[in-house]
């Protein structure tokens, strides 16, 4: 059963990062707009922490009761990542490259990083695919413990080996940190949030639990160091969500199921956009208002025109009927 209304998050996710970086090209621009507006949309950046935590839902929610060959969904999720972003990524490396000016403060990346968003010691050209990174870590990791049919221990373990190097606080390499990095943990929460979901497990005040560590996190400045405890917090709204869907209480609509269907093609393509748009327009609120209506349609158009189309024609090529 795919669940509509994850989906239907997973596009407010993006909207929200959306209004993050909107929001922070107009202040650059157009000059700062106004504070309780900048301070709402300045924690748009927690749009990430729901993907990641609805990534590991997602991936062990389709995988649990299907016969999946590591090869089979190694091959499947690097396409699902690389079909959209290839084409975005290597255009904005290309542009970098011949105009260095365009990227902010010339903020520094690598070709490596941007062609294969291998953990490297430089970032990608686009500067929102280092979550991208922390997914394919991610995926590689699954893959493995899908070999050894040992989600569950493997999931556990590494989790211990993040927690002790945070703990310890263990000075490691830049490309080392997109494994121990304390967000990763959020894909363990998904993971275990569709186990729940799964196995029936009925949680009583779930959502008023699940609020706990998101009331904790604002309680300590919404910093981006604590979000893992926002992401605690939405793995359980995840899961209370999905049960009420699946007893057929909650009814999406459509168009939001949409937004969340083109929200990846959003992500990859909102900041290049923003870049331009902020450049277009003058005054703070028209700057915003324009970059996001902008990146909103151009998101949609790059999903229907290519990402839907280059997804389907993978599906049946690995698939002949």
């Amino acid at each position: 059963m795919k669940l509509k209304s994850l989906e239907a998050g997973r596009g407010v996710a993006a909207t929200a990062v959306v209004l993050h970086h909107a929001s922070a090209s107009a202040n650059a621009f157009s000059g700062q707009g106004p504070q309780a507006l900048t301070s709402i949309f300045d924690l748009g950046y927690l749009g990430v922490d729901f993907f990641f935590v609805l990534s590991g839902f997602i991936i062990y929610y389709s995988s649990h009761d299907r016969a999946f060959a590591p090869k089979r969904f190694v091959t499947g999720r690097l396409t699902r990542i690389f079909l959209p972003y290839l084409p975005i990524g290597i255009a904005l490396a290309v542009a970098y490259s011949v105009l260095p000016e365009l990227s902010a403060s010339n903020r520094e990346w690598g070709w490596w990083a941007t062609a294969t968003l291998a953990p490297s010691w430089q970032p990608p050209a686009l500067s929102v695919a280092w979550t991208l990174q922390h997914e394919l870590v991610f995926y590689a990791l699954f893959a493995v413990f899908l070999a050894f049919n040992r989600i569950g221990i493997g999931m556990i373990l590494w989790a211990l080996a993040i927690g002790l190097i945070v703990l310890m606080d263990i000075d490691i390499p830049r490309p080392a940190q997109f494994f121990f990095s304390l967000i990763n943990l959020e894909f363990g929460m998904g993971v275990l949030a569709a186990h729940c979901l799964i196995s029936g497990t009925r949680i009583p005040y779930l959502p008023t639990l699940a609020t706990i560590p998101i009331v904790a996190f604002f309680f300590m400045g919404a910093d981006r160091e604590y979000s893992v405890l926002f992401g605690a917090g939405l793995a359980g709204l995840i899961l209370w969500i999905a049960q009420v869907e699946k007893a057929e209480l909650l009814k999406v609509p459509r168009a939001f199921v949409f937004l969340g269907a083109s929200s990846y093609s959003l992500y990859l393509i909102h900041n290049p956009l923003l870049s331009i748009t902020s450049r277009i327009v003058s005054g703070w609120a028209l700057t915003l208002i324009f970059g996001v209506v902008v990146s909103l349609l151009a998101g949609a158009a790059y999903y229907l025109i290519w990402d839907k189309r280059t997804q389907q024609l993978f599906r049946r090529q690995r698939n002949p009927i």
